[in-house]
């Protein structure tokens, strides 16, 4: 059983059901207790890092995207919990959420040149989410304009196993939130959480062409030995 003094991070790798968790894992602390780093994120975490360990132990819950040094920033004990997704699956997800920012430049990119998902991983408008950017989420300094490298796994994959106390698989949310219950002893409703994480990663594959699945196998290639490490964690039961 985890110190009643526990503060749980749900650290949010984009596009793996993030908003799901964050909202189950509210349902069980104070609003007043809650930091929430999805909206104003950087006014949000600037006045965060500016309190004291005693200020932020009041906290019991921090949830949303923020960068992967804030865990270190967060005082002891923690419980950091991640999901992961299938890379490519990952990035399928992204590209559609991207095509419906309508006000977003890189939307308006993307639909008035009428870019497949291959054509715009290769575009280089955003190489911070276009390239592995799983191995990317796990680093303190991700580069800015280089490619993820062998060195940046290794360097991930430290850190993934030095501070992630549970990982969970999107494709299987409700099996992740059976052993979440089990670590954390949070009573977690089932019957009340959505069917997220149930695309069929085979078919939607298949729905993409040659040309692009090559282009997303390449930009995705370490973000695979990271996925895979962290399966093999979920199996083992962390």
């Amino acid at each position: 059983m985890l110190p009643r003094e526990t503060i749980f991070v749900n650290y949010h790798v984009p596009r793996t059901a993030g908003r799901t968790l964050g909202k189950i894992l509210s349902d069980f602390f104070d609003e007043s207790t809650i930091l929430n780093t999805m909206d104003d994120s950087a006014e949000v975490i600037g006045q965060f890092i500016q309190l004291d360990d005693a200020a932020k132990k009041r906290y019991r819950l921090v949830t949303g995207h923020m960068p992967y040094g804030l865990i270190h920033l967060i005082p002891e004990p923690r419980f950091v919990i991640t999901f992961v997704r299938n890379p490519i699956i990952r990035c399928l997800s992204e590209y559609d959420a991207m095509k419906k920012w309508k006000d977003h430049p890189v939307a308006k990119i993307i639909n008035e040149h009428d870019l497949s998902i291959g054509q715009f991983f290769l575009s280089g408008l955003k190489k911070t989410i276009l390239d592995n950017s799983l191995v990317r989420s796990f680093l303190i300094e991700p580069p800015e304009d280089e490619e993820i490298g062998a060195e940046h796994v290794d360097l991930a994959l430290q850190n993934f196993d030095r501070d992630i106390a549970f990982v969970g698989n999107t494709e299987r949310m409700h099996d992740s939130l059976e052993k979440l219950a089990r670590m954390s002893g949070l009573r977690i409703d089932l019957s009340r959480v959505p069917k997220v994480g149930n695309m069929n990663a085979k078919r939607s594959i298949s729905d993409i062409s040659k040309e692009d699945l090559k282009v997303l196998q390449h930009v995705t290639r370490y973000d695979f030995v990271l996925y895979e490490h962290a399966l093999r964690r979920f199996a083992q039961n962390q």
